[in-house]
């Protein structure tokens, strides 16, 4: 009998086939990001990582505190950006989040918050797998946090406000929207590819609004004994016309708080008086006041006691094209190369903030009303009054000039 053959040897490091494996890296500057996207949930950030042109290496001069964040480096369009995520989700890690990235990163001049959301319908047909968009108005600055403010008989009343977007973040949206009021669809190509991800894809689930009279049957579990109790109440809803399946992008107020709101009682009262409430999430309030953030959230539920796990990843896709879009819309930084330009763009900025926080109605106000609350280190130099940069920065406050001037 033939003695079997010889094991063959281990090969060596050098004898390795490497080929199936990813190139390296290419490795940027720290100094060269300029806008942060936050995510709470692994779904979100792995929907916004399919989105990036490509993928970039980084290493901070500080260290990331004690690996509490996960971080991704890439390019959007012209942006180079990271994208940042806690270990834990809520408020308060979001903020020591963005801190973090304040802190690691200090030519990020805007962010972006993008994930999922409950829907609050009501005047407007917002369904599962629609986008909302916190955008400011007169009376609200695109995201409230709800803890900041106390229930009266007319409603929840806000005590207090939150930052405001940037605004080339606000003018990239309303570009986007007359695209939309014109019948195109900017989000299409980018969602095809999402949707061909594993598990990205829009799920095969009626979209099912229950009456909020009607509890979760089974407390756990799906909702397929509630569509079979006999009990079951649903609010009758016409069909989208000629939109096949296209997310319906609404924009307004977004809530932001600690607590997942599950119950109709609590939804009631804190919509109530919000008339352009569209969402409920739990994050943004900790990070708009950080850094300059415009919300985006795929809606994946109603905030009511029914589970819609099925549509997390289609709403955290199409959350993330939409911030891709927005992204594509704004020029890249080299149309800041001049840092007076720069400064002059961060404090222009700011003001808006400070009058957002004194003054609920700052859009009707002077801007020279604002002069004392910009910060002294934003000036474009220091033998530039305060009067005369505002002046200055009134002439130049047409949103599609924000780079240009």
């Amino acid at each position: 009998m033939d003695d079997p053959p010889p094991p063959h040897p281990e090969p060596s490091a050098s004898e390795w086939d490497y080929s199936s494996e990813e190139d390296p890296l290419a490795s940027i500057s720290p100094s060269e990001i300029t806008v942060a996207i936050f995510c709470a949930l692994p779904i979100e950030s792995v929907a916004v990582r399919y989105t990036l042109d490509e993928e970039f290496q980084c290493r901070p001069q500080q260290r990331n505190p004690q690996n509490k964040y996960v971080f991704t480096y890439g390019r959007i369009g012209e942006h180079k950006v990271v994208l940042a995520r806690p270990h834990q989700i809520g408020p308060v890690k979001a903020a020591l989040c963005a801190a973090a990235v304040s802190g690691l990163f200090p030519t990020v001049r805007f962010a972006l918050m993008v994930g999922i959301g409950a829907g609050i319908p009501g005047k407007r047909d917002i369904r599962l797998g629609d986008i909302a968009v916190g955008v400011p108005r007169e009376n609200h600055p695109g995201v409230v946090e709800y803890d900041l403010g106390k229930y009266e008989k007319d409603g929840f009343v806000l005590k207090g406000a939150l930052n405001k977007p940037h605004p080339v973040l606000v003018s990239a949206d309303g570009a986007l929207e007359e695209e939309e009021i014109m019948g195109r669809r900017p989000l299409r190509r980018v969602l095809r590819e999402l949707m061909r991800r594993p598990g990205y894809g829009r799920p095969e689930l009626e979209d099912v609004l229950y009456d909020p009279g009607f509890h979760h049957v089974n407390k756990g579990e799906s909702c397929w004994a509630c569509d079979v109790a006999d009990e079951r109440k649903v609010v009758a809803r016409p069909v989208r016309a000629g939109k096949g399946g296209y997310p319906v992008v609404h924009r307004g107020l977004i809530l932001s708080g600690r607590g997942v709101i599950k119950n109709p009682e609590d939804l009631d009262r804190l919509r109530r008086g919000q008339d352009d409430a569209i969402c409920f999430e739990m994050e943004a309030a900790g990070i708009v006041d950080e850094i300059p953030c415009l919300v985006i959230r795929g809606i994946c539920d109603y905030a009511d006691t029914h589970k819609q796990d099925g549509w997390h990843r289609y709403a955290a896709a199409v959350a993330a094209a939409y911030c891709k879009a927005v992204l594509c819309k704004i020029d890249g930084p080299e149309e800041l190369k001049d840092p007076v330009k720069q400064r002059t763009g961060d404090a222009f900025g700011e003001c808006d903030f400070a009058m957002s926080r004194h003054h609920p109605h700052s859009d009707n106000l002077p801007w020279s009303d604002a002069a004392a609350a910009v910060p002294r280190r934003l000036l474009p130099t220091s033998e530039i009054s305060t009067s005369t940069f505002c002046q200055d920065a009134t002439k130049s406050r047409a949103p599609a000039r924000w780079f240009d001037d």
